[in-house]
């Protein structure tokens, strides 16, 4: 996550500006001035990156890459946000760029708020999340896939990753956690999930069918609410793939929330002193499912409205669909196991639900919201 968004739960303590010269030099070659410092923040992220006022009073959010591919991130962000502002979809506009630091500079949004801080509210009120915000991002997301491919990435996506899936290096075993070390005992005993997994990094391969230009890493934290407009945004792995990639991370999204609610649920109806059971745990995920599952719908409903697909291909976009929220699960994993020594049960029990996902797709259509007006009948 690399988003302008501005809650102060996922900002910290800038980067040294003295340490990334391009990032003033930047903006003074683009007529911006330079960034006052006392007015820099930081959104957390896989890039240094910082959001503030210069001082010749523009604000403004500047992102530098970090390797490996940083340039190739950058071209990709550069194709991306061209092709979406001349087709009209909503995405902060570049203010300037230098592809040798592969750093670039993007207009700041007014006071931005993610789709994810604005669901992380709605739980500590408990209010309901509109689901309008789905309808949105489904236009744009069909949008983004409606776009002239000619100029966008043919590269395959890197994820999922086959080479760790199916054995660690020895520099790669030695950089690992203990939680990672677990997980990845969990993969490599589980030949039907690489299987899996290598056939649906197989299938999407641009020079293997009618791909269209996907965003390519889609989470609630990539859309912004600005003035009352929903933004697409960090689109630096964006290329030609399989649309069912970012419906099915987007469905993914919710699933990963409603399993990440059960301890919560579990606390808030809690008898001092007693232990919730196996089927107590299971029964509360579940209600978590069914209660998060009517916002992928109104997502992938609106998405299926928008775009311009033949009717007798729905279902199957929907099954693939499932099976990247599957590898969607799994992935939640492996990016929270390179930050911890002991794999959690949440994470546990999130990559499980996506095994199953991945094995049997069509058989959980409607318990996760990827139902098509087909399959209804």
């Amino acid at each position: 996550m690399d988003s302008q968004s501005s809650s102060d739960h996922i900002r910290f303590e800038p980067a040294d500006l003295g340490r990334h010269p391009e990032v003033n030099a930047l903006l003074e070659r683009t007529g911006l001035g330079k960034f006052v410092a006392d007015t820099v923040t930081s959104p957390f992220g896989r890039n240094e990156s910082w959001m503030g006022t210069t001082d010749r009073g523009d604000r403004v959010f500047v992102k530098t890459f970090d390797p490996p591919g940083r340039q190739e991130r950058l071209q990709r962000t550069l194709t991306f946000t061209e092709c979406a502002l001349r087709a009209g979809i909503a995405t902060p506009k570049i203010l300037g760029h230098d592809e040798r630091t592969a750093t670039v500079v993007f207009e700041l949004l007014d006071d931005p708020q993610s789709l994810l801080e604005l669901f992380t509210e709605s739980q500590d009120g408990h209010q309901d999340f509109d689901t309008k915000w789905c309808v949105r991002a489904a236009r744009l997301i069909a949008d983004t896939h409606r776009l002239a491919p000619d100029s966008f990435d043919t590269s395959d996506h890197p994820l999922p990753p086959l080479g760790p899936m199916n054995a660690l290096t020895l520099p790669g075993y030695l950089r690992q956690s203990g939680a990672e070390l677990h997980m990845w005992k969990l993969l490599h005993n589980d030949p039907d999930v690489l299987e899996a997994v290598t056939a649906m990094r197989t299938a999407d391969n641009p020079t293997l069918g009618q791909w269209v230009p996907v965003h390519g890493d889609l989470r609630l934290d990539q859309f912004l609410i600005s003035g009352g407009e929903l933004f697409l945004t960090d689109a630096e792995e964006s290329r030609l793939g399989d649309p069912a990639r970012d419906l099915g991370a987007f469905a993914g999204e919710w699933l990963y929330h409603a399993v990440n609610r059960i301890p919560t649920v579990l606390n808030e109806s809690r008898v001092v002193g007693h232990v919730p059971t196996h089927q107590e745990i299971v029964a509360t995920g579940a209600a978590e499912v069914d209660r998060f599952a009517p916002r992928t719908q109104a997502f992938f409903s609106a998405y299926l409205e928008h775009v311009d697909l033949d009717a007798s291909l729905h279902e199957e976009l929907a099954v693939r669909a499932a099976r990247y929220a599957g590898w969607h699960m799994i992935d939640r994993m492996i990016s929270i196991a390179r930050q911890k020594q002991i794999l959690e049960a949440v994470p546990r029990a999130a990559a499980g639900i996506g095994r199953s996902l991945l094995l049997s797709p069509r058989q959980f259509l409607d318990t996760i919201g990827l139902r098509t007006p087909a399959h209804a009948a």
